[in-house]
């Protein structure tokens, strides 16, 4: 039985291919701070290991440079601790942390705990083999979640410990791909370190201590000990943005942290609109205050107060204390039809709504006076100068209000408007939507086989055999990855993709050998300078079909 993806976790390549997307869109400051750590742990343990090695007096100073080299090393994971923290608050879009004295000492202690036992346990479990991805991603681990927000180091230890143990295969493959890659890189970096001073030589005559020493300098420790370095500074920050991701998906399964970073990316427009009714509100209070105080009963005349207390009864909240009215019929001969009966309905729901938003906006404007009231009251002005400035200050506050509620309701059109926007265009890229076939970064993915083939057609009707031919080699790719034969990635060569038919089609000697020609053909054709004959399209159509009958 097959496990369930969200058990064995994603393909190992996938989160690679995440994380160097990671790595790239981070800014140069994330970047910079790793390399705070790194680069001075890397130049003291060049030092180090040359002078020990090599050092006539080394003896002397052995015990200084050994706690300097403790040091450094203490001074490089807390820095990778920074720069995890830094990547895992970009997979979540969650805003920048901010480090005190108080998190960085707590940062310090825990990293300072737990990651000198790794000189110990690492080299050990690498001897063993089988413990050896754990240990790795454990210790990875603590550099991600010890970010000196908390000093529970066993809580650490068991966060780290359950992060570490999530998908063994999808960890060992990564290791697996990081070994690969580590070889790769430290060749390279042995053929730069001898390669420039025979170059040097070469062209300019300059000697060095390299090219005299010749090529037996391989066999020594301190060249040996620099390419690896080199190689580790290369790699390393890509090991750390994939155990950031692997924290990160992992405490997702439980806390919902991906649906999160998703629902936390908010429109900045709808804070600063947000903002301005505030501050438009505090603006139209003050009015209302100044004529809350410039008020007195005497200036309310009796005729005013009872219009008011009738008015105020009216209200639904008040018709249990009224007398049941006696409904009056129509007089004799008067028939009130239903259309008429029906209008006059319609009238009075609209009256009562229209009164409740009156009542609302009311009760609104007397919310805002009892809110922002002040406490401490004004000296009494004239009674004349009085009602003239509550006058004037309360038309001021009618204003910011209209436009209050002019900027809301523009702010919810430009939203909803926005949302259509989002889905029309989600909606044509998925059905609609035509790729530009020239274009060098259009996928197999981006339609299914049967619009390929469509598109193909099409281009053939308009005598672009080239753009033709394109067409039914990404059909090609579609099917096979309808019938998971391949993959489609955007990193992947055609070559990438015809060994992996040549791989998981093994017994389909008829379909690897029909691809294999197509592969062929389509790279004469794209990126050579061979023209598209008939007799190539119809042979390529012949291998297309054949494909696809396999």
């Amino acid at each position: 039985m097959k496990k369930n993806p969200a058990q064995r976790g994603r393909p190992a390549i996938d989160v690679i291919e995440e994380a160097v997307h990671l790595l790239r869109t981070s800014p140069v400051s994330t970047l910079l701070i790793y390399y705070t750590g790194a680069i001075p742990f890397a130049l003291g343990m060049l030092y180090f290991w040359a002078d020990m090695s090599r050092g006539a007096y080394a003896h002397r100073h052995i015990a200084l440079a050994s706690f300097g080299m403790a040091l450094l090393y203490l001074w490089l994971k807390c820095w990778q601790a920074v720069f995890a923290t830094k990547l895992r608050e970009s997979v979540a879009a969650a805003p920048n942390s901010k480090w005190s004295l108080h998190r960085t000492i707590k940062l310090a202690l825990v990293q300072g705990m737990i990651q000198p036992s790794r000189l110990i346990i690492h080299p050990i479990a690498l001897i063993l083999t089988i413990p050896f991805g754990w240990v790795t991603a454990f210790y990875e681990g603590v550099s991600v979640v010890g970010d000196g927000t908390e000093l529970e180091v066993r809580q650490i230890i068991k966060r780290a410990s359950s992060q570490a143990g999530a998908w063994p295969g999808q960890n060992h493959a990564i290791l697996l791909i990081f070994a690969l890659l580590a070889f790769f890189l430290w060749l390279n970096a042995a053929i730069l370190i001898l390669g420039i001073p025979q170059l040097l030589k070469m062209f300019l005559g300059i000697e060095t201590g390299f090219t005299r020493a010749g090529y037996w300098m391989i066999w020594n420790t301190t060249f040996l000990a620099a390419t690896v370095t080199l190689a580790w500074l290369a790699l390393d920050p890509l090991i750390k943005a994939v155990y950031v991701l692997r924290s990160f998906h992992t405490a997702a399964r439980k806390d919902g942290a991906d649906l999160l970073a998703e629902l936390s990316r908010v429109h900045a427009s709808a804070k600063v609109v947000a903002l301005a009714l505030i501050l438009l509100a505090t603006f139209a209070a003050g009015p209302l205050r100044a004529a809350e105080r410039r008020a007195s009963p005497a200036d309310v005349s009796s005729t005013q107060l009872d219009e008011s207390i009738k008015r105020t009864l009216q209200h639904d909240k008040y018709a249990w204390r009224l007398p049941r009215q006696t409904i009056v019929d129509e007089p004799e001969g008067v028939t009130k039809s239903w259309l008429r009966a029906l209008f006059e309905g319609l009238g009075e729901t609209i009256k009562n709504w229209l009164r409740s938003i009156r009542d609302l906006i009311g009760d609104i404007f007397r919310w805002i006076e009892k809110y922002f009231r002040s406490k401490t009251k004004a000296a009494e002005d004239t009674a004349s100068k009085g009602r003239d400035w509550m006058v004037m200050l309360r038309g001021f506050a009618y204003v910011l209000l209209a436009l209050a509620a002019i900027a809301l309701i523009w702010l919810l059109v430009k939203l909803w408007r926005h949302s259509s926007r989002i889905s029309k265009v989600v909606h044509a890229e998925v059905i609609t939507a035509k790729p530009d076939l020239s274009d060098e970064h259009v996928t197999a993915a981006q339609l299914p086989e049967d619009e390929w083939l469509k598109l193909g057609r099409e281009m053939i009707e308009k005598g672009d055999l080239r753009l033709a031919l394109r067409a039914f080699y990404l059909a090609s790719l579609a099917h096979l990855a309808s019938r998971e034969i391949v993959r489609i990635a955007q990193f992947k060569s055609n070559r990438d993709y015809e060994h992996e038919v040549n791989w998981r089609a093994r017994a389909q000697v008829d379909l690897r050998r029909a691809f294999s020609d197509n592969v062929s053909a389509f790279e004469r054709v794209w990126y050579g300078l061979y023209e598209v004959t008939g007799e190539t399209m119809t042979q390529f159509q012949s291998n297309l079909e054949r494909i696809r009958s396999c």
